[in-house]
Formats: structure tokens, C-alpha cells, sequence
């Protein structure tokens, strides 16, 4: 069996750690199975770390092209680690979010919705893993969303106001289902290099945050991580900046650093399977990359959530702590710390955070399954 991931990447650790997921489980329950993905920057670099195949699939002005590999003779193709389309079993969608009105139509046609149709004629599964999506205002975008969700063998909402989004644009489909992050099930790993006495509390900034809000927000956001550290630092707690992208990011987590008078160590891993790990030894962590608050709220990790779309709302709710999710403002960044810096009050978060985590899990498992099943189909 052959299956092309698409979405993924190792510039974005969240995007990477999805990757990984994908591969653990897959390769746990399936003894003659490889994979595939698309050239996605740093190219080479992931596609022989993880072992995958590289789909010969690019575009030319807008044309995919692709398709022309196939003039090139099989055997001189796999020597050198190069599949195409055809030969591809089945599609796994795990964008994370790349489907509603804040992207691009064009962008969200060439995702799926241009070859979905042409997939489905040469018997592939196509799966849709765990994702946020909508809102589809723009007919465009419906329209094209219409056409995934119609060709699509499985759909999975990652949170209610996705599903909702979806499940309006096809009330009688039986494809769509609710399931959680699936990077939930995948353990972490702590590397040697990483001092758990002196990184206590893990501040993970996203520069989508400048970007993706409005201009009152945005202006804000480094003022409330400098508030936030400070405030760490002053009750004799010990924070510390993970970098949870390598580029823009890092870049953001020096500005933050440059602000406060004392030296902040920030911490840049290179597998996100150590990212986790990271988190996982932390007492609490403040985000906005939904995968570091995914990692921390699988691992019974308290944290404060800033986000720019309604996926980081639905997290929170779905692991019951949905007062962690503060606005962009320096005096609700100092209150929730006074509020989890109580004893009494972080044990009960923490309980809470747990209990949900198991449900979770469960729900991330049964998700799997239903994907099994759906393979299960092929004659491969």
C-alpha cells in the first residue's frame, strides 16, 4: 500500500508532528506499507528522514504537470525515490487548516478539490484527517468545499464549529465525523541537551499571530508575552521560549527576549518528537501554536491559550479548561497566572485537563479505526 500525505512539512513542527503521527501508527498496524508526499520545502531533507517517497507533482503556471513523470520509465523513478500519481493507493489530507474563507480559493482547489474526481476514477481513498475548516461564506470556496466533501471517502472535523461548517454544506452526507487531533496518541521524547530544572514554564509564540488579526491585537501581542515572563520571573517561577516554527518564530522569540532585562534561554528543537517531550516535563505552558497546546493538554500540562481562529477555543472546550483561552491583553495575561500560580486552583485545572485527555484519546483511536476499515477496501 501507497499513501500520499499531503499538508505537511518539518518547517512547521505542528505540521511535522502530524507527520509523524500518521507514520507511527500506519507502520504499527500495516507490515507492507510506504508513503509519499509531495516536494514541500526543505525537500530532500524530509522525504529521506522519514523514508518517504517524493510524488513527482509540480505546477507550471498554475497547470499541475506532474503527470508527466510517468514518461519516465518506473524503474529509473524508484531508484531515485520518485512515484507518481498512479501509483499512489490512497490520499491523506492532514493540513491542519486549509479549507475556508481565510485562504485562497485557488489555493484550496489545488489542494484536493482539482484532482478528487480523477482520484476516485482510478480507485484511490481519500481521507481527510482531523483538521479545522470554514467558515465558507464565499460561494467559491463552498462550492469548492462542496465538491471535496461529495468525492471524499472520510471527513474529520477536529472541533464542533468545523463540523457544523461542514455538515451545512452537506446536511445528508454519511462521510463527515468529529474526531480529535490524532497527534494526541504519539508519544514524546525529552533530549539530553534540555535542562528541566531551569525550563519550567513554556512560552511558545506563533507570528501568525501578527498577521492573522486585526491591528488592536496584533500591536499587543509581544507586550503580553514580555507581561506574561515577567511575571513569571518575578514570582520566582523559571520561563523560558520554545520555538514551535524555525523561521518567523525564532525571529519573534528575539524580539520577546530583547524586551525583558534578564536573560530568557529559548529553546529550538529540531524533532518535534522532543518538542513534546519538552512539554511534557513543564508545569504550565502559554501558546498560541494549537499543536504546543495540543501536546500539553495530552500530557495533563495546565496552559493559556492566545489564538486567531475558533480552533484554539475548541480545543480548550474539548479538554474542559476553556477559561485558559485569554484575550490579547496584558491584564488578562497577569490575572489567569495569579489564578493558576494558586496551588489549590492549578490541581484542579490539572485534574480536569486529565480526564478529558483519556476521553481524547479514546476519540482518537476510535478515528483510527474508522480509517482502517476504509483501507481495508482496496485491493492492495
Amino acid at each position: 500500500m501507497l499513501i500520499d500525505i499531503l499538508g505537511v512539512g518539518t518547517r512547521n513542527k505542528g505540521a511535522e508532528l502530524m507527520l509523524a503521527a500518521i507514520l507511527s501508527h500506519m507502520k504499527s498496524h500495516y507490515s507492507k506499507i510506504s508513503f509519499a508526499s509531495e516536494p514541500m520545502p526543505p525537500f530532500f531533507e524530509m522525504h529521506c528522514q522519514y523514508d518517504l517517497y517524493q510524488k513527482i507533482w509540480f505546477y507550471v503556471r498554475g497547470m499541475q504537470v506532474g503527470r508527466l513523470g510517468r514518461l519516465i520509465p518506473k524503474q529509473i523513478r524508484h531508484r531515485f525515490g520518485l512515484i507518481t500519481e498512479e501509483e499512489i493507493n490512497a490520499v491523506f489530507d492532514a493540513s491542519g487548516f486549509a479549507y475556508g474563507d481565510q485562504w485562497p480559493n485557488k489555493k484550496m482547489q489545488q489542494r484536493i478539490a482539482n484532482h478528487i474526481t480523477r482520484w476516485k476514477k482510478q480507485g484511490k481513498k481519500v481521507i481527510l484527517l482531523p483538521q479545522a475548516f470554514g467558515p465558507f461564506e464565499k460561494i467559491e470556496n463552498a462550492n469548492t468545499m462542496k465538491k471535496v466533501l461529495n468525492n471524499a471517502d472520510l471527513v474529520f472535523a477536529r472541533d464542533n464549529i468545523s463540523f457544523n461548517y461542514l455538515t451545512q454544506l452537506a446536511p445528508n452526507s454519511s462521510n463527515i465525523f468529529r474526531a480529535p487531533d490524532f497527534t494526541n496518541l504519539l508519544k514524546g521524547t525529552i533530549p539530553e541537551y534540555h535542562d528541566q530544572n531551569e525550563c519550567r514554564i513554556a512560552f511558545i509564540p506563533n507570528s501568525k499571530m501578527l498577521k492573522m488579526t486585526k491591528d488592536n491585537i496584533s500591536n499587543q501581542y509581544i507586550d503580553i508575552f514580555v507581561s506574561g515572563i515577567n511575571q513569571c520571573l518575578a514570582t520566582g517561577k523559571k520561563p523560558f521560549i520554545l520555538v514551535h516554527e524555525s523561521h518567523e518564530d525564532n525571529s519573534l522569540a528575539k524580539k520577546i527576549t530583547g524586551l525583558i532585562n534578564v536573560p530568557i534561554q529559548i529553546v529550538k528543537p529540531i524533532s518535534p518528537l522532543d518538542i513534546k517531550g519538552i512539554i511534557g516535563t513543564c508545569d504550565l505552558v502559554v501558546s498560541s501554536r494549537f499543536h504546543g497546546l495540543v501536546s500539553a493538554l495530552s500530557q495533563g500540562v495546565p496552559v493559556i491559550a492566545t489564538g486567531w481562529s475558533h480552533k484554539y477555543k475548541e480545543l480548550l472546550a474539548d479538554y474542559s479548561c476553556s477559561e485558559l483561552i485569554i484575550p490579547v491583553e496584558k491584564e488578562a495575561m497577569i490575572s489567569i497566572l495569579t489564578n493558576l500560580f494558586d496551588k489549590k486552583y492549578y490541581a484542579s485545572v490539572k485534574q480536569k485537563i486529565e480526564a478529558a485527555s483519556d476521553i481524547q484519546k479514546e476519540a482518537a483511536r476510535n478515528m483510527w479505526e474508522k480509517v482502517e476499515n476504509c483501507l481495508s477496501e482496496l485491493d492492495c
